[in-house]
Protein backbone atom coordinates (compact mmCIF):
# COMPACT_ATOMS: atom_id res chain seq x y z
CA UNK A 1 0.00 0.00 0.00
CA UNK A 2 2.80 2.28 0.89
CA UNK A 3 4.55 1.54 -1.86
CA UNK A 4 1.72 2.12 -4.36
CA UNK A 5 1.37 5.45 -2.57
CA UNK A 6 4.55 6.44 -3.40
CA UNK A 7 4.58 5.57 -7.18
CA UNK A 8 1.62 7.17 -7.40
CA UNK A 9 3.30 10.34 -6.44
CA UNK A 10 6.10 10.01 -8.36
CA UNK A 11 3.68 9.73 -11.56
CA UNK A 12 1.79 12.54 -10.23
CA UNK A 13 5.36 14.43 -9.98
CA UNK A 14 6.30 13.60 -13.36
CA UNK A 15 2.53 15.36 -14.94
CA UNK A 16 3.34 18.15 -13.20
CA UNK A 17 7.28 19.14 -14.35
CA UNK A 18 8.93 20.20 -17.41
CA UNK A 19 12.20 19.39 -17.78
CA UNK A 20 14.41 20.95 -20.70
CA UNK A 21 18.54 19.15 -20.58
CA UNK A 22 20.90 20.91 -22.60
CA UNK A 23 24.43 19.02 -22.57
CA UNK A 24 27.35 20.39 -24.87
CA UNK A 25 30.85 21.07 -24.87
CA UNK A 26 32.59 24.00 -23.75
CA UNK A 27 34.88 25.57 -26.35
CA UNK A 28 36.97 27.78 -24.22
CA UNK A 29 37.76 25.04 -21.78
CA UNK A 30 39.04 22.19 -23.59
CA UNK A 31 37.21 18.69 -22.09
CA UNK A 32 34.60 20.52 -19.66
CA UNK A 33 30.59 19.58 -20.99
CA UNK A 34 28.30 22.53 -19.77
CA UNK A 35 25.05 20.86 -18.80
CA UNK A 36 21.73 23.91 -18.95
CA UNK A 37 18.11 22.64 -17.28
CA UNK A 38 14.86 24.11 -16.92
CA UNK A 39 12.42 23.13 -15.07
CA UNK A 40 8.82 24.38 -14.85
CA UNK A 41 6.49 23.16 -12.37
CA UNK A 42 2.69 23.85 -13.20
CA UNK A 43 2.55 26.01 -9.62
CA UNK A 44 4.25 28.27 -11.66
CA UNK A 45 7.53 28.02 -10.33
CA UNK A 46 10.46 28.05 -12.62
CA UNK A 47 14.36 27.15 -12.15
CA UNK A 48 17.55 27.53 -14.40
CA UNK A 49 20.73 26.15 -13.87
CA UNK A 50 23.50 25.63 -15.95
CA UNK A 51 26.27 23.67 -14.33
CA UNK A 52 30.30 23.12 -15.93
CA UNK A 53 31.72 19.89 -15.44
CA UNK A 54 34.96 20.63 -14.46
CA UNK A 55 37.16 20.14 -11.69
CA UNK A 56 39.33 23.84 -11.73
CA UNK A 57 39.28 25.12 -8.58
CA UNK A 58 39.66 28.85 -9.78
CA UNK A 59 37.13 29.51 -12.13
CA UNK A 60 32.96 29.64 -11.31
CA UNK A 61 31.47 26.15 -11.86
CA UNK A 62 27.70 27.24 -11.78
CA UNK A 63 25.12 29.43 -12.44
CA UNK A 64 21.67 29.70 -11.53
CA UNK A 65 17.84 31.18 -11.27
CA UNK A 66 14.58 31.00 -9.85
CA UNK A 67 11.25 32.77 -10.72
CA UNK A 68 7.72 32.26 -10.65
CA UNK A 69 5.90 32.61 -14.06
CA UNK A 70 3.99 35.93 -13.14
CA UNK A 71 7.32 37.44 -13.29
CA UNK A 72 7.85 36.76 -17.29
CA UNK A 73 7.30 40.37 -19.15
CA UNK A 74 8.74 38.99 -22.49
CA UNK A 75 10.50 35.93 -24.42
CA UNK A 76 12.30 35.87 -27.84
CA UNK A 77 14.26 32.98 -29.11
CA UNK A 78 16.26 32.25 -32.21
CA UNK A 79 18.06 29.49 -33.74
CA UNK A 80 21.66 29.88 -34.31
CA UNK A 81 24.82 27.47 -35.46
CA UNK A 82 27.80 28.12 -33.48
CA UNK A 83 28.74 27.48 -30.05
CA UNK A 84 26.37 27.75 -26.89
CA UNK A 85 28.93 28.59 -24.58
CA UNK A 86 29.96 31.62 -26.65
CA UNK A 87 26.41 33.30 -25.26
CA UNK A 88 27.78 33.31 -21.35
CA UNK A 89 30.85 35.12 -19.70
CA UNK A 90 30.99 33.59 -15.81
CA UNK A 91 31.78 35.88 -13.42
CA UNK A 92 35.69 34.93 -12.22
CA UNK A 93 36.76 33.08 -14.92
CA UNK A 94 40.25 33.56 -15.14
CA UNK A 95 42.09 35.80 -17.69
CA UNK A 96 43.55 32.31 -19.06
CA UNK A 97 40.21 31.16 -20.38
CA UNK A 98 39.69 34.95 -22.05
CA UNK A 99 43.51 34.47 -23.62
CA UNK A 100 42.64 31.04 -25.19
CA UNK A 101 39.13 32.35 -26.44
CA UNK A 102 41.02 35.46 -28.18
CA UNK A 103 43.76 32.52 -29.39
CA UNK A 104 41.08 30.42 -30.65
CA UNK A 105 39.29 33.90 -32.90
CA UNK A 106 42.72 34.72 -34.29
CA UNK A 107 43.15 31.14 -35.18
CA UNK A 108 39.87 30.86 -37.12
CA UNK A 109 39.59 34.45 -38.10
CA UNK A 110 42.96 35.26 -39.25
CA UNK A 111 44.80 32.36 -40.27
CA UNK A 112 46.74 34.07 -43.19
CA UNK A 113 47.67 36.70 -40.50
CA UNK A 114 48.58 34.06 -38.15
CA UNK A 115 50.67 32.00 -40.15
CA UNK A 116 52.52 35.27 -41.52
CA UNK A 117 53.01 36.38 -38.25
CA UNK A 118 54.67 33.50 -36.81
CA UNK A 119 57.03 32.92 -39.64
CA UNK A 120 58.17 36.68 -39.41
CA UNK A 121 58.38 37.37 -36.04
CA UNK A 122 59.34 34.41 -34.08
CA UNK A 123 63.44 34.35 -32.74
CA UNK A 124 64.23 32.59 -35.28
CA UNK A 125 63.53 34.89 -38.10
CA UNK A 126 64.64 37.87 -36.09
CA UNK A 127 68.14 35.93 -35.72
CA UNK A 128 68.17 35.73 -40.09
CA UNK A 129 67.43 39.73 -39.88
CA UNK A 130 70.30 39.92 -37.21
CA UNK A 131 72.88 37.99 -38.62
CA UNK A 132 72.15 39.70 -41.83
CA UNK A 133 73.03 43.06 -40.65
CA UNK A 134 76.33 41.57 -39.24
CA UNK A 135 77.13 40.63 -42.46
CA UNK A 136 76.18 43.52 -44.18
CA UNK A 137 78.24 45.72 -41.63
CA UNK A 138 81.65 43.76 -41.90
CA UNK A 139 81.64 44.27 -45.42
CA UNK A 140 81.28 47.70 -45.28
CA UNK A 141 84.68 47.79 -43.71
CA UNK A 142 86.42 47.51 -46.90
CA UNK A 143 87.44 50.68 -48.65
CA UNK A 144 84.85 51.37 -51.63
CA UNK A 145 85.64 53.86 -53.30
CA UNK A 146 81.56 53.55 -54.88
CA UNK A 147 83.10 51.38 -57.29
CA UNK A 148 85.49 49.15 -56.59
CA UNK A 149 87.26 48.12 -53.45
CA UNK A 150 90.91 50.15 -52.94
CA UNK A 151 92.72 48.12 -50.43
CA UNK A 152 95.38 50.55 -50.80
CA UNK A 153 93.64 51.99 -48.02
CA UNK A 154 92.97 51.21 -44.25
CA UNK A 155 90.18 49.29 -43.11
CA UNK A 156 86.86 51.46 -41.75
CA UNK A 157 86.58 51.45 -38.08
CA UNK A 158 82.61 52.70 -37.95
CA UNK A 159 81.62 49.58 -39.47
CA UNK A 160 83.83 47.18 -37.04
CA UNK A 161 82.83 48.44 -34.07
CA UNK A 162 78.97 48.17 -35.18
CA UNK A 163 79.76 44.46 -36.46
CA UNK A 164 80.82 44.02 -32.53
CA UNK A 165 77.60 45.41 -30.93
CA UNK A 166 75.35 43.67 -33.63
CA UNK A 167 77.26 39.97 -32.88
CA UNK A 168 76.39 40.63 -29.40
CA UNK A 169 72.72 41.52 -29.54
CA UNK A 170 72.80 38.48 -32.15
CA UNK A 171 73.90 35.93 -29.53
CA UNK A 172 71.14 36.81 -27.17
CA UNK A 173 69.05 36.55 -29.98
CA UNK A 174 70.07 32.90 -30.87
CA UNK A 175 70.09 32.49 -27.56
CA UNK A 176 66.22 32.64 -27.52
CA UNK A 177 65.85 31.45 -30.93
CA UNK A 178 67.49 28.00 -29.53
CA UNK A 179 64.70 28.30 -26.31
CA UNK A 180 61.95 28.87 -29.21
CA UNK A 181 63.30 25.55 -31.01
CA UNK A 182 62.94 23.83 -27.56
CA UNK A 183 66.43 22.69 -27.27
CA UNK A 184 66.45 23.52 -23.82
CA UNK A 185 63.63 23.13 -20.78
CA UNK A 186 60.81 20.60 -20.20
CA UNK A 187 60.52 17.83 -22.71
CA UNK A 188 57.33 18.47 -24.40
CA UNK A 189 55.29 14.62 -25.60
CA UNK A 190 54.07 14.83 -28.97
CA UNK A 191 50.85 14.33 -27.83
CA UNK A 192 50.23 17.09 -26.20
CA UNK A 193 47.56 19.42 -27.65
CA UNK A 194 47.76 22.86 -25.94
CA UNK A 195 49.18 25.77 -27.39
CA UNK A 196 52.45 27.36 -26.97
CA UNK A 197 54.23 30.59 -28.25
CA UNK A 198 56.90 27.86 -29.10
CA UNK A 199 56.62 25.19 -32.26
CA UNK A 200 54.51 21.72 -31.53
CA UNK A 201 56.65 18.83 -30.31
CA UNK A 202 56.23 17.39 -33.44
CA UNK A 203 57.78 20.23 -35.10
CA UNK A 204 60.82 20.33 -33.65
CA UNK A 205 61.01 16.34 -34.01
CA UNK A 206 59.75 15.69 -37.49
CA UNK A 207 62.87 13.62 -38.12
CA UNK A 208 65.36 12.16 -35.84
CA UNK A 209 68.13 14.40 -36.93
CA UNK A 210 66.44 17.43 -36.45
CA UNK A 211 66.78 18.09 -32.84
CA UNK A 212 70.70 17.28 -33.21
CA UNK A 213 71.50 19.41 -36.24
CA UNK A 214 69.89 22.36 -34.35
CA UNK A 215 71.74 21.75 -31.47
CA UNK A 216 75.13 21.44 -33.02
CA UNK A 217 74.43 24.34 -35.51
CA UNK A 218 73.33 26.90 -32.01
CA UNK A 219 76.77 25.98 -30.55
CA UNK A 220 78.72 26.57 -33.45
CA UNK A 221 77.14 29.82 -34.15
CA UNK A 222 76.85 30.95 -30.73
CA UNK A 223 80.99 30.79 -30.70
CA UNK A 224 81.15 32.98 -33.90
CA UNK A 225 79.18 35.70 -32.41
CA UNK A 226 81.48 35.54 -29.54
CA UNK A 227 84.73 35.38 -31.59
CA UNK A 228 82.90 38.37 -33.89
CA UNK A 229 82.68 40.42 -30.63
CA UNK A 230 86.47 40.21 -29.57
CA UNK A 231 87.93 40.74 -33.64
CA UNK A 232 86.06 43.32 -34.69
CA UNK A 233 87.35 45.53 -32.36
CA UNK A 234 91.26 44.64 -32.72
CA UNK A 235 90.36 45.05 -36.30
CA UNK A 236 88.83 48.55 -36.17
CA UNK A 237 92.15 49.64 -34.33
CA UNK A 238 94.61 47.50 -36.27
CA UNK A 239 97.26 49.58 -38.70
CA UNK A 240 95.82 52.96 -37.04
CA UNK A 241 98.40 55.79 -36.44
CA UNK A 242 97.51 58.87 -34.15
CA UNK A 243 98.62 61.80 -35.24
CA UNK A 244 99.12 64.23 -32.03
CA UNK A 245 102.62 65.76 -33.08
CA UNK A 246 102.50 69.45 -33.34
CA UNK A 247 104.38 69.58 -36.41
CA UNK A 248 104.89 73.75 -36.53
CA UNK A 249 106.80 73.07 -33.16
CA UNK A 250 109.22 70.24 -34.25
CA UNK A 251 109.98 72.10 -37.42
CA UNK A 252 113.32 73.69 -37.58
CA UNK A 253 112.03 75.05 -40.99
CA UNK A 254 109.46 75.20 -43.45
CA UNK A 255 109.26 71.33 -44.25
CA UNK A 256 111.78 69.86 -41.91
CA UNK A 257 110.60 68.12 -38.92
CA UNK A 258 113.95 67.44 -36.43
CA UNK A 259 112.79 68.64 -33.34
CA UNK A 260 113.41 66.45 -29.96
CA UNK A 261 109.56 65.63 -28.64
CA UNK A 262 108.64 66.84 -25.40
CA UNK A 263 110.97 70.13 -25.55
CA UNK A 264 109.59 73.65 -26.06
CA UNK A 265 106.56 73.27 -28.23
CA UNK A 266 107.37 70.24 -30.11
CA UNK A 267 104.98 67.29 -28.86
CA UNK A 268 104.51 63.78 -30.24
CA UNK A 269 102.37 61.90 -28.36
CA UNK A 270 102.75 60.99 -24.33
CA UNK A 271 104.89 58.46 -24.64
CA UNK A 272 107.03 59.67 -27.41
CA UNK A 273 107.25 63.09 -25.50
CA UNK A 274 108.33 60.71 -22.09
CA UNK A 275 111.11 59.38 -24.31
CA UNK A 276 112.26 62.98 -25.40
CA UNK A 277 112.27 60.86 -29.12
CA UNK A 278 112.96 62.62 -31.69
CA UNK A 279 110.47 64.18 -34.15
CA UNK A 280 110.23 62.11 -37.36
CA UNK A 281 107.52 61.55 -39.89
CA UNK A 282 106.55 58.45 -38.30
CA UNK A 283 105.31 60.64 -35.49
CA UNK A 284 104.16 64.38 -37.21
CA UNK A 285 102.92 62.78 -40.76
CA UNK A 286 101.93 59.08 -39.86
CA UNK A 287 99.24 58.15 -41.57
CA UNK A 288 97.10 54.51 -41.23
CA UNK A 289 98.45 51.37 -42.96
CA UNK A 290 96.48 50.27 -46.09
CA UNK A 291 94.74 46.91 -46.06
CA UNK A 292 97.34 45.60 -48.85
CA UNK A 293 100.47 47.48 -50.33
CA UNK A 294 103.59 46.65 -52.88
CA UNK A 295 105.59 46.03 -49.54
CA UNK A 296 103.92 43.73 -46.69
CA UNK A 297 106.00 45.49 -44.16
CA UNK A 298 104.03 48.47 -45.08
CA UNK A 299 100.65 46.79 -44.50
CA UNK A 300 98.38 46.94 -41.64
CA UNK A 301 98.36 43.06 -41.24
CA UNK A 302 94.33 43.17 -40.96
CA UNK A 303 93.45 42.07 -44.58
CA UNK A 304 93.32 38.39 -44.36
CA UNK A 305 91.42 38.31 -40.71
CA UNK A 306 88.87 40.87 -42.00
CA UNK A 307 88.25 38.92 -44.95
CA UNK A 308 87.71 36.07 -43.10
CA UNK A 309 85.37 37.86 -40.48
CA UNK A 310 83.35 38.78 -43.83
CA UNK A 311 83.49 35.69 -45.85
CA UNK A 312 82.80 33.52 -42.49
CA UNK A 313 79.35 35.86 -41.77
CA UNK A 314 78.02 34.98 -45.22
CA UNK A 315 78.87 31.31 -44.59
CA UNK A 316 76.72 31.52 -41.65
CA UNK A 317 74.13 33.59 -42.57
CA UNK A 318 74.04 31.49 -45.64
CA UNK A 319 73.76 27.74 -43.03
CA UNK A 320 70.87 29.77 -40.73
CA UNK A 321 69.03 30.38 -44.10
CA UNK A 322 68.99 26.86 -44.68
CA UNK A 323 68.19 25.98 -40.82
CA UNK A 324 65.45 28.51 -40.94
CA UNK A 325 63.97 26.98 -44.09
CA UNK A 326 64.33 23.25 -42.53
CA UNK A 327 62.85 24.25 -38.79
CA UNK A 328 60.11 26.20 -40.47
CA UNK A 329 59.31 23.79 -43.27
CA UNK A 330 58.54 20.89 -40.31
CA UNK A 331 56.31 23.49 -38.49
CA UNK A 332 53.97 23.88 -41.47
CA UNK A 333 53.88 20.39 -41.70
CA UNK A 334 53.02 19.87 -38.34
CA UNK A 335 50.53 22.44 -38.73
CA UNK A 336 48.99 20.35 -41.57
CA UNK A 337 48.83 17.20 -39.91
CA UNK A 338 47.72 18.32 -36.84
CA UNK A 339 44.45 19.76 -37.37
CA UNK A 340 42.99 16.90 -36.51
CA UNK A 341 44.44 16.61 -33.32
CA UNK A 342 44.32 20.25 -32.12
CA UNK A 343 41.04 21.31 -33.21
CA UNK A 344 39.40 19.70 -30.62
CA UNK A 345 41.39 22.00 -28.24
CA UNK A 346 41.33 25.05 -30.19
CA UNK A 347 37.75 24.96 -31.76
CA UNK A 348 34.24 24.87 -31.04
CA UNK A 349 32.02 22.16 -31.71
CA UNK A 350 29.79 24.15 -33.94
CA UNK A 351 25.86 23.01 -33.44
CA UNK A 352 22.74 24.03 -33.88
CA UNK A 353 20.95 25.22 -31.00
CA UNK A 354 17.82 27.60 -29.26
CA UNK A 355 19.12 30.33 -27.65
CA UNK A 356 16.05 31.69 -25.34
CA UNK A 357 16.55 35.30 -23.73
CA UNK A 358 13.20 35.70 -21.45
CA UNK A 359 12.67 39.22 -19.87
CA UNK A 360 11.71 39.69 -16.21
CA UNK A 361 9.41 42.31 -14.46
CA UNK A 362 10.84 43.27 -10.32
CA UNK A 363 11.61 41.56 -8.52
CA UNK A 364 13.54 39.54 -10.57
CA UNK A 365 14.34 42.52 -13.16
CA UNK A 366 16.84 41.88 -15.61
CA UNK A 367 17.53 39.70 -18.97
CA UNK A 368 18.07 35.93 -18.50
CA UNK A 369 20.09 33.88 -21.34
CA UNK A 370 19.75 30.51 -21.72
CA UNK A 371 19.68 27.83 -24.52
CA UNK A 372 18.22 24.67 -25.40
CA UNK A 373 18.81 21.90 -27.83
CA UNK A 374 17.66 22.15 -31.49
CA UNK A 375 15.27 19.79 -31.66
CA UNK A 376 13.45 21.32 -29.11
CA UNK A 377 9.72 23.02 -29.40
CA UNK A 378 10.58 26.31 -28.88
CA UNK A 379 6.99 27.37 -29.34
CA UNK A 380 5.53 24.98 -26.73
CA UNK A 381 8.48 26.30 -24.41
CA UNK A 382 7.27 30.22 -24.59
CA UNK A 383 4.20 29.10 -23.79
CA UNK A 384 5.34 27.34 -20.80
CA UNK A 385 7.61 30.27 -19.85
CA UNK A 386 4.63 32.95 -20.46
CA UNK A 387 2.45 33.57 -17.61
CA UNK A 388 -0.77 31.94 -17.17
CA UNK A 389 -2.69 34.54 -18.85
CA UNK A 390 -2.01 33.10 -22.07
CA UNK A 391 -2.71 29.71 -23.66
CA UNK A 392 -1.78 27.28 -21.56
CA UNK A 393 0.30 23.94 -22.77
CA UNK A 394 -1.63 20.92 -23.31
CA UNK A 395 -2.48 19.30 -20.19
CA UNK A 396 0.10 16.78 -19.82
CA UNK A 397 3.91 17.46 -20.53
CA UNK A 398 5.54 14.14 -22.15
CA UNK A 399 7.24 11.03 -19.62
CA UNK A 400 10.39 12.26 -18.60
CA UNK A 401 12.58 10.63 -15.61
CA UNK A 402 13.06 12.99 -12.96
CA UNK A 403 16.45 14.21 -12.11
CA UNK A 404 18.05 16.08 -9.62
CA UNK A 405 18.76 19.61 -10.49
CA UNK A 406 20.40 21.55 -7.86
CA UNK A 407 21.67 20.98 -4.29
CA UNK A 408 19.13 19.38 -1.83
CA UNK A 409 17.11 17.51 -4.70
CA UNK A 410 17.63 13.90 -4.32
CA UNK A 411 21.48 12.26 -4.71
CA UNK A 412 23.34 15.11 -4.59
CA UNK A 413 26.14 13.01 -6.21
CA UNK A 414 24.19 12.60 -9.46
CA UNK A 415 24.20 16.45 -9.66
CA UNK A 416 27.15 16.36 -12.58
CA UNK A 417 26.98 14.34 -15.85
CA UNK A 418 30.71 13.42 -15.83
CA UNK A 419 31.50 10.70 -12.67
CA UNK A 420 34.74 12.28 -12.54
CA UNK A 421 33.52 15.24 -10.69
CA UNK A 422 31.21 14.00 -8.07
CA UNK A 423 31.32 17.54 -5.66
CA UNK A 424 28.84 19.79 -5.58
CA UNK A 425 30.41 22.90 -6.27
CA UNK A 426 30.97 25.57 -3.57
CA UNK A 427 30.26 28.83 -5.68
CA UNK A 428 26.77 28.24 -7.47
CA UNK A 429 25.73 31.56 -8.30
CA UNK A 430 21.81 31.95 -7.55
CA UNK A 431 21.23 35.38 -9.09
Amino acid sequence: MAASGVMGEVEELKKNEWIYSHVYKDSRRPGVIVTERLVLRENGLCRWSRFLDTNDQKGVKAQGEFWRREAVKTVRFSTRFGDPSSDFSLFGERSAVKQRAAFVWLWDVAPVLTVWLSLALNPLSLLVFSTAAVCAVTWEAFPWDGTRYTMSQAARPEPLLWAAALAAVTFLVSVAAAWWLRLGGKHVAKEDVYSSIRPHATAINRWHWQRPLNAIFFGIFGLWCIFLCIVCPILSAQGRRNSTCQVGGCESSPGVVDGTCGVGSCSCGLWADLHCAAAAERYCAAVDSPLCAEDSSKASGAHGVLLFTSAGSAVALLFLFAVWCLNHLAILLAWRRGESDMNPALKPDNLHYNKITVTLEPPQRGTLVFTVAADEDVGELTRLLLPESSVWAPPYPPITTLEPLWPGDEDPDLLLRNPTTTQIPADVQWD
